[in-house]
Protein backbone atom coordinates (compact mmCIF):
# COMPACT_ATOMS: atom_id res chain seq x y z
CA UNK A 1 0.00 0.00 0.00
CA UNK A 2 2.87 2.44 0.35
CA UNK A 3 4.04 2.22 -2.71
CA UNK A 4 0.38 3.42 -4.05
CA UNK A 5 1.09 6.31 -1.92
CA UNK A 6 4.41 7.20 -3.12
CA UNK A 7 3.24 6.64 -7.00
CA UNK A 8 0.15 9.23 -6.19
CA UNK A 9 2.69 11.53 -4.43
CA UNK A 10 5.07 11.53 -7.64
CA UNK A 11 2.18 11.59 -9.90
CA UNK A 12 1.08 14.80 -7.98
CA UNK A 13 3.94 16.17 -7.77
CA UNK A 14 4.66 15.75 -11.55
CA UNK A 15 1.35 17.50 -12.20
CA UNK A 16 2.47 20.68 -10.24
CA UNK A 17 5.62 21.14 -12.07
CA UNK A 18 3.50 20.78 -15.11
CA UNK A 19 0.93 22.59 -13.90
CA UNK A 20 -1.55 20.46 -16.61
CA UNK A 21 -4.22 20.16 -13.64
CA UNK A 22 -4.72 24.04 -13.30
CA UNK A 23 -5.34 24.59 -17.24
CA UNK A 24 -8.06 21.53 -16.96
CA UNK A 25 -10.23 24.00 -16.12
CA UNK A 26 -12.41 25.30 -12.98
CA UNK A 27 -14.18 22.19 -12.70
CA UNK A 28 -11.30 19.74 -13.88
CA UNK A 29 -9.33 17.26 -11.45
CA UNK A 30 -6.49 18.94 -9.60
CA UNK A 31 -5.34 15.45 -8.47
CA UNK A 32 -6.06 12.13 -7.91
CA UNK A 33 -5.60 10.61 -4.46
CA UNK A 34 -5.99 7.17 -5.14
CA UNK A 35 -9.72 6.64 -4.63
CA UNK A 36 -10.27 10.55 -4.02
CA UNK A 37 -10.60 12.78 -6.55
CA UNK A 38 -9.52 16.73 -6.06
CA UNK A 39 -10.97 19.24 -7.88
CA UNK A 40 -9.24 22.80 -9.19
CA UNK A 41 -12.73 24.26 -7.59
CA UNK A 42 -12.30 22.75 -4.63
CA UNK A 43 -8.36 24.65 -4.49
CA UNK A 44 -10.61 28.11 -5.68
CA UNK A 45 -12.77 27.33 -2.79
CA UNK A 46 -10.38 26.98 -0.03
CA UNK A 47 -8.47 29.95 -2.33
CA UNK A 48 -11.92 32.37 -1.73
CA UNK A 49 -12.47 31.17 1.95
CA UNK A 50 -9.35 33.16 2.86
CA UNK A 51 -9.58 37.17 2.19
CA UNK A 52 -6.30 37.85 3.38
CA UNK A 53 -4.58 35.56 1.42
CA UNK A 54 -6.56 36.74 -1.70
CA UNK A 55 -4.96 40.31 -1.40
CA UNK A 56 -1.45 38.75 -1.44
CA UNK A 57 -0.96 35.92 -3.56
CA UNK A 58 -2.65 35.50 -7.21
CA UNK A 59 -4.50 32.15 -7.51
CA UNK A 60 -1.76 30.73 -9.62
CA UNK A 61 0.76 31.07 -6.97
CA UNK A 62 -1.53 30.07 -4.38
CA UNK A 63 -2.94 27.10 -6.64
CA UNK A 64 0.63 25.46 -7.32
CA UNK A 65 1.63 25.55 -2.95
CA UNK A 66 -1.71 24.51 -1.74
CA UNK A 67 -2.41 21.87 -4.05
CA UNK A 68 1.14 20.13 -3.30
CA UNK A 69 0.24 20.75 0.51
CA UNK A 70 -3.49 19.53 0.07
CA UNK A 71 -2.39 16.21 -1.59
CA UNK A 72 0.42 15.75 1.37
CA UNK A 73 -1.97 16.21 3.73
CA UNK A 74 -4.68 13.47 1.76
CA UNK A 75 -1.70 10.85 1.57
CA UNK A 76 -1.18 11.52 5.72
CA UNK A 77 -5.00 11.00 6.10
CA UNK A 78 -4.99 8.03 4.26
CA UNK A 79 -2.07 6.53 5.90
CA UNK A 80 -3.62 7.55 9.32
CA UNK A 81 -7.26 5.96 8.32
CA UNK A 82 -5.57 2.47 6.87
CA UNK A 83 -3.46 2.48 10.58
CA UNK A 84 -5.20 1.65 14.10
CA UNK A 85 -4.72 5.21 15.06
CA UNK A 86 -8.28 5.90 15.32
CA UNK A 87 -9.38 3.41 16.97
CA UNK A 88 -7.07 4.39 19.69
CA UNK A 89 -8.22 6.01 22.81
CA UNK A 90 -5.93 9.25 22.23
CA UNK A 91 -7.47 9.51 19.19
CA UNK A 92 -10.95 9.60 20.72
CA UNK A 93 -10.11 12.32 23.13
CA UNK A 94 -8.54 14.46 20.60
CA UNK A 95 -12.02 14.41 18.50
CA UNK A 96 -14.46 14.95 21.51
CA UNK A 97 -12.32 17.85 22.33
CA UNK A 98 -12.10 19.17 18.86
CA UNK A 99 -16.09 18.63 18.61
CA UNK A 100 -15.93 20.55 22.28
CA UNK A 101 -13.76 23.49 20.65
CA UNK A 102 -15.71 23.69 17.27
CA UNK A 103 -19.30 23.58 19.24
CA UNK A 104 -18.06 26.68 21.66
CA UNK A 105 -16.94 28.71 18.51
CA UNK A 106 -19.86 28.46 16.51
CA UNK A 107 -22.53 28.82 19.61
CA UNK A 108 -20.15 32.08 20.19
CA UNK A 109 -20.05 33.59 16.64
CA UNK A 110 -24.25 32.50 16.32
CA UNK A 111 -24.61 34.51 19.24
CA UNK A 112 -22.01 37.59 19.05
CA UNK A 113 -23.82 37.70 15.22
CA UNK A 114 -27.30 37.66 16.61
CA UNK A 115 -26.56 40.81 18.99
CA UNK A 116 -23.82 42.84 17.57
CA UNK A 117 -23.95 44.76 14.22
CA UNK A 118 -22.06 47.67 12.57
CA UNK A 119 -25.00 49.82 13.60
CA UNK A 120 -24.58 48.89 17.00
CA UNK A 121 -20.90 49.40 17.18
CA UNK A 122 -21.01 52.32 15.02
CA UNK A 123 -23.65 54.03 17.35
CA UNK A 124 -21.53 53.07 20.46
CA UNK A 125 -18.83 54.76 19.47
CA UNK A 126 -20.79 57.92 18.86
CA UNK A 127 -22.41 57.84 21.98
CA UNK A 128 -19.04 57.86 23.57
CA UNK A 129 -17.07 59.92 22.13
CA UNK A 130 -19.99 62.65 22.95
CA UNK A 131 -19.86 61.60 26.85
CA UNK A 132 -16.19 61.29 26.44
CA UNK A 133 -14.37 64.15 29.24
CA UNK A 134 -11.10 64.09 29.27
CA UNK A 135 -9.36 64.16 32.77
CA UNK A 136 -6.67 66.87 32.90
CA UNK A 137 -3.91 67.63 30.62
CA UNK A 138 -0.47 68.00 31.40
CA UNK A 139 2.47 69.15 29.07
CA UNK A 140 5.98 68.26 30.67
CA UNK A 141 9.47 68.87 29.10
CA UNK A 142 12.75 68.45 30.12
CA UNK A 143 16.48 69.47 29.52
CA UNK A 144 19.29 66.59 28.74
CA UNK A 145 23.12 67.61 29.95
CA UNK A 146 25.81 65.73 30.11
CA UNK A 147 26.58 66.06 33.51
CA UNK A 148 25.68 67.77 36.94
CA UNK A 149 28.03 70.66 36.30
CA UNK A 150 26.38 71.35 33.29
CA UNK A 151 22.72 70.75 34.80
CA UNK A 152 23.50 73.34 37.88
CA UNK A 153 24.82 75.60 34.94
CA UNK A 154 21.30 75.43 33.83
CA UNK A 155 19.26 75.81 36.71
CA UNK A 156 21.48 78.86 37.76
CA UNK A 157 20.29 80.51 34.03
CA UNK A 158 16.47 79.77 34.77
CA UNK A 159 16.33 81.21 37.98
CA UNK A 160 18.14 84.68 36.59
CA UNK A 161 15.31 84.12 34.37
CA UNK A 162 16.97 81.97 31.13
CA UNK A 163 14.54 81.19 28.23
CA UNK A 164 13.46 77.86 28.73
CA UNK A 165 13.50 76.38 25.32
CA UNK A 166 16.68 78.00 24.47
CA UNK A 167 18.54 76.61 27.07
Amino acid sequence: MQKKYISVLALSLVMLGSNSAFSAGKNGVAAQINDETVTVSEIQEMYNQSPQLKGKVSFDEFYEKALDIYVNGKLLYQAAAASDVMTSPEYKTQVKLAKEEIARKMYLEKEVSKNISDDKINKLYTDYKKNFKSGKEVKAKHILVKDKASANEVIAKLKKGGDFSSL
